[in-house]
């Protein structure tokens, strides 16, 4: 039996794609809870571990006082397996890459009703499913928010376009209601409305007057409407503008840069990294005229073939690039650390489903032209198309047995980003809870090359030079801190430790 007949089944299709996609995440079982989010969210969040806080979780930021993320059913979903589960990491895991699968079965059914052909719906699925970039979202416990934002803004998706065909209010109300749940996972979901008028335009531009679509989308601006209200009374709305014009489009072009990256990935995913992150454009220079030249060019060629390329080419096209809309510099600045800006792999998780449908269209074009033409066989065709999926799987599993270990997943970052002064400190605190101050002291003074006025660094540094016993080398490092801010109660307890120290060291010979 062939490809081909296989993929007839949808149930087959189905039950093939969640055994490759388990089996490819299992690896990631076994591994622990992370530092970070980990345990400001779960490990040592003390209003997940009673459900009498429950009302709290909409009250407050997802990272408790914090005034920028509002995702309380994030929160949610860790308190109710924090009474399931207690901290068990291994089910953390196992309910990532259970929303995955449901994702990528959600994906599987979008693209049979917008591509109306099955093998090609189930190859986007499979890419959407196995692809390595989506590691980031589904190996780390972190990734919850954006694996619950996709699963309720692709099932809200789903119920519209089968409310289209069938003309079912259930499904009306159900899209509805999950695109609700959705923005209350992550702010990503706000998009929605702009994904389903490209649906309009694309895939259903003739079914209804212009009257009759903005009437379907009141109940969504509505709950939109809604949600920021509700954001608002929480306190959540801190959002870090651009203080210029200049600067905004500079942080543009650095994200269209980056987007060229993002390309490559998507394709050669070899060189993977947790908490990927790019320079920051500070000035017009000729890489950024290089980029912009690039991105007209590509405009202009797909705008000469505008009426060859098929709506739903357009539809998965659109779908792309809108998905990637709130982190692409235009309204606000998202970055790591000064003089970068974000590129993290799982702000593809979405928007992906609209690349591979690309690749997909475009594969199966030219998968149609070479062989009518004869240039190259069918089944040669078909081992190289087999090659590359066996590439993605195997290295999908090898990013997973990386995100097992936190030590091992933080060195491959500082391998491509050494610059990352978030990662060096994180994995600085590893080293010391393992005992090993050697190394948190080269991986602390390594973030300060990068960043010298780091007050928690600088602190952190001097605190690991004293549990060496390198007392005035510690602090040295206390005293190059004029100003310290909010962590002045932490430095004056330090320093007044080490003088103690120091003190008895001076009193006894012995202990010099």
């Amino acid at each position: 039996m062939n490809l081909e007949q296989l993929i007839k089944g949808k149930a087959i299709a189905i039950g093939l794609i969640v055994f490759l996609v388990f089996s490819a995440y299992s690896f990631v079982l076994k591994a622990p809870f992370k530092t970070g989010d980990d345990r400001v969210s779960i490990v040592e969040n003390k209003e997940i571990k009673s459900f009498i806080n429950l009302p709290k979780l909409f009250q407050r930021g997802f990272f408790s006082e914090d005034r920028t993320y509002y995702r309380p059913l994030v929160a949610l979903s860790f308190m109710v397996e924090y009474h399931a589960f207690g901290l068990q990491a291994f089910f953390y895991y196992l309910d990532n890459t259970f929303l995955h699968i449901f994702n990528t079965i959600a994906v599987y059914l979008i693209a049979i009703l917008i591509m109306q052909n099955r093998l090609y719906a189930f190859f986007v699925a499979l890419l959407f499913g196995i692809h390595p970039v989506q590691w980031e979202a589904v190996a780390n416990i972190s990734g919850r928010a954006i694996l619950l934002c996709a699963f309720f803004s692709l099932y809200s998706f789903l119920c519209f376009q089968i409310f289209q065909e069938k003309k079912k209010k259930v499904f009306y109300i159900l899209s509805i209601v999950f695109f609700a749940l959705g923005l209350l996972c992550k702010e990503l979901t706000a998009i929605l409305p702009i994904l389903l008028l490209i649906y309009f335009l694309t895939i259903k531009k003739e079914s209804i007057k212009f009257t009759a679509r903005f009437c379907k989308f009141l109940p969504f601006l509505a709950v939109l409407a809604l949600y920021f209200l509700l954001r608002h009374s929480a306190g959540i709305t801190k959002i870090f503008y651009w203080p210029s014009t200049q600067e905004a489009f500079l942080g543009f072009m650095s994200f269209l840069r980056g987007l060229l990256t993002y390309f490559r990935l998507t394709i050669f995913p070899v060189d993977l990294h947790f908490d990927r992150s790019r320079p920051l454009f500070m000035e017009f220079n000729t890489e950024v005229f290089a980029t912009l030249v690039i991105f007209l060019a590509m405009g202009a060629f797909l705008w000469q073939l505008r009426k060859k390329i098929s709506d739903e080419f357009w539809f998965f096209f659109f779908w792309f690039f809108v998905g990637l809309l709130p982190v692409s510099q235009i309204f606000y600045s998202v970055g790591m650390q000064p003089g970068y800006i974000s590129l993290a792999e799982h702000f593809l998780y979405l928007s992906s489903m609209g690349f591979f449908g690309c690749v997909v269209f475009l594969a199966g074009k030219f998968y149609g032209n070479i062989t009518k033409k004869g240039f190259i066989s069918a089944p040669i065709l078909k081992i190289v198309l087999s090659g590359y999926f066996l590439f993605l799987f195997l290295f999908l599993i090898k990013q997973n047995i990386y995100a097992s270990s936190e030590i091992a997943m933080f060195r491959q970052t500082l391998l491509y980003c050494p610059y990352n002064v978030g990662i060096q400190h994180a994995l600085a605190m590893l080293y010391v809870e393992r005992g090993k101050f050697k190394e948190a002291e080269e991986s602390l003074r390594s973030a300060l090359k990068a960043d010298p006025q780091s007050i928690p660094i600088r602190i952190a540094l001097g605190k690991v030079l004293c549990d060496q016993g390198h007392y005035w080398e510690g602090m040295n490092e206390y005293e190059k801190i004029i100003d310290p801010g909010e962590h002045k109660e932490l430095l004056e307890n330090n320093k007044r430790l080490t003088l103690e120290i120091l003190k008895k060291q001076s009193k006894n010979p012995r202990l010099r």
